[in-house]
């Protein structure tokens, strides 16, 4: 058998080459779908689910921040700091926590990456009472990705941080997990 008809032969007994993810829109949107699931996964907290913890102590405030389950940027992690301490990381579907001395605070995002949202850092301050608990609201909403080109972009998203009342955020925290 010839060299051109070993290869001919072999061409035959292979599969068909499948198509390029970007020439089929079906086929892109499924592998988008899949990726977005899998970062999603990768970036989900780990740690304990969220009780109704003890009440602070009357020398401190406890602050907690919560990040509700969103497909919008669910693959990252926000980089997020408390007054200058070192920054604790907030996965998507998660909470973190600061026990504080009661005054004014500070709470920012740490820029790294595109998680500045447009070059803006994040920040929100408040006051605490020495024996109360706070909870502060981390929320991205908008479209998560553009699907018609390739790449795709992060075309419509927002970042909103927000003081929000005990009771609301109690309700929405029940299926958080601590971030790690």
């Amino acid at each position: 058998m010839g060299l051109r008809q070993n290869a001919k032969h072999l061409k035959q007994m292979l599969p068909p080459t499948p198509p390029f993810p970007g020439k089929n829109p079906k086929m892109m949107r499924s592998c988008l779908l899949a990726l977005v699931l899998l970062l999603t996964a990768c970036a989900s907290a780990k740690g304990p689910q969220y009780r109704s913890g003890p009440a602070a102590q009357i020398d401190e405030s406890i602050i907690y921040v919560y990040r509700p389950w969103a497909l919008p940027a669910g693959g990252y992690t926000a980089r997020l700091q408390m007054d200058g301490m070192a920054p604790k990381n907030l996965k998507n579907a998660s909470y973190i926590s600061f026990r504080v001395l009661p005054g004014r605070h500070s709470l920012r995002t740490v820029k790294k990456g595109f998680q500045d949202w447009g070059g803006k850092v994040q920040e929100i301050s408040l006051d605490t009472l020495g024996g109360q608990v706070y909870f502060i609201k981390y929320d991205v909403t908008g479209s998560a990705m553009a699907t018609g080109g390739t790449p795709p972009v992060v075309v419509s998203s927002s970042l909103d941080m927000r003081l929000v009342p005990n009771y609301s955020a109690e309700a929405e925290m029940q299926e958080l997990r601590e971030s790690d």
